[in-house]
């Protein structure tokens, strides 16, 4: 009995992209990222003790950009002014993902603003890499 084994690629870091502020390419310096949606949910109580109903609440956004330390000085002085970037002006952040017939699924987050970031180093590093969590508005899948 033969048996039919399909092998595929999955979806991998070799074959994705994201393009940043002030950036109309994909970054380079970028070794990390995620986003996630939320939606406030509970069970309504009513007369005895099953739910009645579902009631659902707001939707949140939120995610991170993990960066290269020049990646990081580049977007300061190309968008920032050298201000901080938790100081930008909103922006979409674009994710894209290739699969294994080269079909392209493309996501963006909308209206982001980062929150915070951070620097510093350690003996032994080689390089610096500078998280940036985000929030944004609404997130778009495969546009």
């Amino acid at each position: 009995m033969a048996v039919n084994v399909v092998i595929g690629k999955e979806y991998s870091w070799a074959r994705v992209q994201a393009i940043l502020p002030g950036k109309t390419i994909p970054v380079q310096g970028i070794t990390e990222f995620s986003y996630s949606e939320k939606q406030d949910k509970e069970f309504i109580h009513a007369a005895g003790n099953l739910p009645v109903a579902l009631g659902e609440g707001k939707r949140s956004f939120s995610g991170k950009v993990k960066i290269l330390q020049s990646e990081f000085e580049a977007m300061v002085r190309a968008i920032a002014g050298n201000e901080s970037p938790t100081q930008l002006q909103p922006f979409n952040l674009t994710f894209a993902y290739a699969g294994d017939d080269n079909i392209v699924v493309t996501d963006q987050c909308v209206y982001c603003v980062f929150t915070e970031w951070q620097k510093g180093m350690k003996t032994g590093d080689m390089h610096q890499e500078i998280e940036m969590p985000f929030i944004c508005a609404q997130i778009k899948l495969n546009i």
